[in-house]
């Protein structure tokens, strides 16, 4: 079975415990040769803000305080 390669172009977030753990992954990639991106905490709170938005356009009824808690993180 052949793999398409709209069915490779997925992410995965992987968080690890400690910084002992991060370098032991990080490492099994690099030697996978499998592109990585280590997300910044801004990267990291854009992506939240976008789920948010995300959450909050499903949704009908967006309270005040929703908003501003997410604008303040």
């Amino acid at each position: 079975m052949q793999t398409e390669i709209h069915e490779i172009m997925q992410s995965i977030v992987v968080q690890p415990k400690d910084k002992k753990e991060f370098l032991f992954i990080t490492e099994i990639l690099k030697r996978l040769e499998i592109k990585t991106k280590v997300l910044t905490m801004e990267d990291r709170e854009d992506i939240g803000l976008g789920l948010a938005i995300e959450a909050g356009m499903k949704s009908r009824n967006v309270s005040k305080t929703s908003i501003l808690k997410a604008l303040e993180q």
